[in-house]
């Protein structure tokens, strides 16, 4: 059985990749789902993007309730149950948003370890992988189908820091007085 190209956890190694996972999951996620499971990019999309559209909005509202900030019929609507109300629709849109993305990941795993002829990992590993490192579990993913930029090689300088040396070797030129 053919293993994986990359471990769940060497998503350091494509790091453009894993952070446009972690900062754009809506996006991701989506892709990752049209192209595994064949459902339409666009309604993934929407519907990740609505969920943390609604969690955002409520969030601002449960600060503006609270801040005293809010004016008008908005916050008469607010008063009183207002603050518990935003608190509890905010936790809602995100684990609705968490449950889509953790349900797409996993059954995109899935359905890519069958096609790849790889051992099947069982629900636990996908699952949990899919939920709690949704980063590391797309950017496994979109290695394994053949996208990604390369591992990325950082050298550490390690030696003392002697500013003109760094002029050299970045070729600053200092502007002429």
């Amino acid at each position: 059985m053919a293993p994986w190209k990359a471990g769940i956890f060497e998503c350091g190694d494509e790091c453009c990749l894993c952070c446009t996972a972690c900062f754009c999951y809506c996006n991701t996620t989506a892709q990752i789902g049209s192209k595994i499971i064949g459902l339409p990019c666009i309604c993934i999309a929407i519907v990740l993007w609505a969920l943390f559209t609604v969690q955002i909005l409520a969030s601002m509202m449960f600060n503006a309730a609270n801040s005293g900030a809010m004016q008008g019929p908005l916050r008469l609507i607010l008063l009183g149950q207002g603050p518990l109300i935003c608190l509890v629709l905010s936790f809602v849109a995100t684990m609705a948003a968490a449950m889509v993305r953790t349900c797409t990941l996993a059954r995109s795993r899935e359905l890519l370890v069958k096609k790849e002829g790889m051992e099947p990992e069982g629900c636990p590993k996908t699952c949990c992988c899919s939920f709690w490192c949704f980063p590391c579990t797309s950017t496994q993913i979109f290695r394994q189908m053949g996208y990604g930029y390369g591992p990325q090689k950082v050298k550490a300088y390690t030696g003392p820091c002697n500013i003109d040396e760094w002029k050299v070797r970045l070729e600053v030129v200092e502007p002429a007085v």
